[in-house]
């Protein structure tokens, strides 16, 4: 939209400018002259009181004759404002014991032009009209109200008012959008608010879009971006609503995980039991011991291998009878349900059996094999259990 002439644009959000007749008169600035002017021109409706100004004009400052620093401060604006080329008035009226911009001088600011935008949306009669008004309202915020002035108690108070707003506006407006299915104007408007409010989870209404369309790479692109981001910025993760849409992407939308989700079922089995140690066949434990000794090498976790041999109380070992086969089931139960589900057990002979204990110590393998004995004993007391261990980084 083209500015008109001989009128005082002035930007809020993002940071402060002023501009008049197109040309940009302040841009920045940390001053007494500079915090003045931003009061006078935002409350010029209403007015600021004495007690604001000196406030964040003075606060800091041991000032013996505050009246007298106030009229220094006016004069200097007066003459910086007509030096700066704006028309030549009384820039500052006070009426009733407030001060107010003078109104010779009209002003369009993008805060106030917001906020209205704000209430008209609040106020449309339809849905439609609600909705483009709330629209039309995110696309005026143009960031935090004075982020440079954050420690200014005013200003802090009129940047959480008008986040406020903006997130009423989003929220209001993503929620009509998805209930329409309007996906390519929800993805527009959760890009421009994660844009003008960064690290405010806002990624999670353009997810949304995303999934709506079907555009899952994209979506899964952007959920890893902005998880990169907050954890470096942060140190956090994003919402708890962005991960569950992430995890929808990956479980139920993709052809290729729906197949690798096929594929752990089967491997995983429908038959494990719940509790208690993996028990798998020896050339199946073979190649589970050589990949996590790859993995202590390269971790240091402490893993260990353990052989559990069942004998006979008198040491003699067992021969050959028809109750052996019901005694090794029974051993192979205890052990089994002694050890943990991450812990792994096969046969290796006819009353052996070998045992991968994953990240535990010497001290944790007393205990575990306590266990197996007391489990066992409560069946067959006459039996003794030898144990044998080492640790799988030892050469």
């Amino acid at each position: 939209m083209q500015e008109k002439n001989n009128v005082l644009y002035v930007r809020f959000f993002g940071a402060f400018s002023v501009r008049w007749n197109g040309v940009h008169l302040i841009n920045g600035g940390d001053s007494q002259f500079i915090h003045l002017l931003q009061i006078l021109l935002h409350t010029r409706e209403n007015g600021a009181d004495r007690a604001l100004l000196i406030d964040e004009l003075f606060h800091d400052r041991e000032i013996k004759d505050v009246t007298h620093s106030m009229r220094v401060l006016f004069y200097n604006l007066k003459k910086r404002l007509k030096d700066m080329g704006l028309p030549s008035c009384d820039y500052i009226v006070k009426r009733g014991g407030r001060f107010y911009w003078a109104p010779e001088i009209p002003v369009i600011e993008d805060a106030a032009d917001f906020e209205a935008a704000y209430q008209k949306a609040n106020a449309g009669p339809t849905l439609e009209e609600k909705l483009n008004g709330y629209l039309n309202a995110c696309e005026l915020y143009g960031g935090d109200f004075l982020p440079l002035h954050a420690g200014s108690l005013w200003a802090a108070q009129e940047a959480r008012r008008y986040r406020d707003m903006f997130s009423d506006c989003v929220n209001r407006a993503a929620a009509m959008l998805l209930k329409a299915k309007r996906y390519e104007q929800l993805l527009a408007l959760g890009r421009n608010a994660a844009r003008v409010q960064p690290f405010s989870n806002w990624e999670r209404i353009a997810l949304e879009a995303l999934v709506g369309l079907g555009r899952y790479t994209e979506a899964d692109n952007l959920y890893c971006e902005a998880e990169r981001q907050y954890f470096e910025e942060l140190g956090v993760r994003p919402d708890e609503r962005m991960v569950e849409l992430r995890e929808s992407i990956t479980t139920f939308n993709c052809p290729g995980q729906k197949m690798l989700d096929a594929v752990q079922e089967h491997l995983t089995g429908k038959h494990e039991p719940e509790n208690g140690a993996y028990l798998c066949g020896y050339a199946v434990f073979e190649s589970i011991f050589l990949v996590l000794a790859r993995l202590t090498e390269r971790s240091g976790q402490g893993n260990l291998l353990m052989l559990c041999t069942l004998e006979e109380a008198d040491g003699i070992a067992h021969e050959e009878s028809a109750l052996q086969e019901a005694l090794a089931a029974r051993f192979e139960r205890a052990i089994c349900m002694s050890l943990r589900k991450t812990d792994i057990v096969c046969r290796c002979g006819k009353l052996q059996y070998l045992v991968l204990l994953t990240n535990t110590t010497q001290e944790c393998c007393a205990a575990i094999q306590a266990r197996i004995s007391a489990q066992f004993d409560q069946q067959e007391p006459k039996h003794d259990i030898r144990y044998y261990t080492r640790a799988l980084d030892r050469k």
